[in-house]
């Protein structure tokens, strides 16, 4: 047994367990292992599975402006958990970049790793496919990338572009369902205002047809409005 948890990766377990067996939110961690038997098996407090890694901020706060008032912190807890550390790298979601932010990091000691956004760099839409590279880990089936390098914030910056065939084929597949409910939507619209008009010319209601050829489908299926 111990008393607290000593290492990212004992924080880590907790949190895998939780995610399998009840899931919850990194605030609500405590709560759930109060009432578990982890409490009994691993007794530690709740300052200690306070997230070690992480910083909750009011949601209408934007991410790139709290970027840089916590940076220093989140560095400094993993520095206290890893103890030795040389290098850090610092990885975070595009959101979080602006001017401001990158001229900061690139007069720090760290390096990162940060995603871009491809409307303000559509030159990389135009790499052919035949210039990606494969993987040899079999992990990555499935995915290529291409390497190079561009003047990003005021410096040359190492680009590595992706593709993930398994990826994008999810993507394809979540546009398509999202049509199909838009186009049923808009398809269960046109039939009230069909019958809206209908109704304001006088039609009998048991008389009101609405045909798939109203809604420019081009069939000949027709229903009838219930009495």
């Amino acid at each position: 047994m111990f008393c607290g948890i000593k290492s990212c990766g004992q924080y880590l377990l907790l949190a895998a367990i939780n995610r399998c067996v009840a899931a919850s939110s990194k605030a609500s961690l405590y709560e759930w292992y109060r009432h578990s038997v982890l409490h009994r098996l691993i007794p530690t407090s709740k300052s200690s599975l306070a997230s070690q890694l992480s910083h909750l901020y009011p949601g209408n706060q934007n991410d790139s402006a709290m970027f840089g008032s916590i940076t220093e912190s989140l560095v400094a807890r993993y520095r206290r958990l890893v103890r030795e550390c040389e290098d850090v790298t610092l990885v975070f979601d595009g959101g979080n970049t602006s001017k401001g932010n990158m001229e900061s990091l690139d007069k720090g000691p760290y390096h990162f790793v940060t995603s871009l956004t491809l409307i303000h760099h559509k030159d990389l839409l135009e790499i052919p496919l035949k210039g990606f590279n494969s993987f040899k880990d079999q992990r990555l089936k499935g995915t290529t990338a291409y390497r190079t390098t561009k003047l990003i914030w005021g410096k040359e910056r190492t680009v590595v572009v992706t593709r993930s065939e398994e990826l994008l084929s999810g993507q394809v597949a979540g546009i398509e369902s999202a049509l199909r409910k838009k186009r049923k939507a808009f398809r269960q619209l046109k039939i009230k205002l069909i019958e809206s008009q209908q109704l304001l010319r006088g039609v009998p209601r048991k008389a009101r047809v609405v045909s798939d050829y109203n809604l420019g489908r081009g069939t000949s299926f027709c229903r009838l409005s219930p009495p």
